[in-house]
């Protein structure tokens, strides 16, 4: 285990409640974590025939891509990880509920859009949903 991680773990094994977790203006993903991370491309899911995505849609989105993640940190709106390839994923619920972000490496790009395709939006079959880019 490098540095890094040990004080890492140093600090998460000094939390005691909830209250001690840090916030997300406090959580920093630095450069060295995350390889190309120039080649950033960012998704949006949207719902052709609303404004509104579904009820849920961002906890089962969540579960949908839960095996791209080795390390993972979530809050309320936001969630932030990476692969064990240390390719950055940041999923990003806004509270107007109209649609969700996604900030990927571009090289994940390919994967994600077939797993969003055949995993989660075969889930919703009356739902226009809809990739952009």
């Amino acid at each position: 285990m490098d540095n890094e991680q040990e004080n890492i773990s140093k600090n998460l094994s000094e939390i005691n409640s909830i209250e001690d977790l840090p916030t997300i203006d406090q959580i920093e993903i630095f450069n060295s974590q995350i390889i190309n991370s120039d080649s950033i491309k960012i998704i949006k899911i949207l719902n052709k025939n609303s404004n509104f995505l579904p009820k849920g849609f961002y906890e089962r989105l969540l579960i949908c891509l839960h095996p791209l993640f080795y390390e993972r940190l979530d809050y309320y709106n936001i969630t932030l990880g990476r692969t064990i390839d240390r390719n950055l994923i940041q999923i990003e619920r806004f509270n107007t509920d109209n649609y969700i972000s996604i900030t990927i490496n571009n090289c994940l790009f390919e994967h994600i859009q077939n797993l969003l395709i055949h995993n989660l939006f075969s889930f919703y079959p009356t739902i226009n949903l809809r990739i952009e880019t």
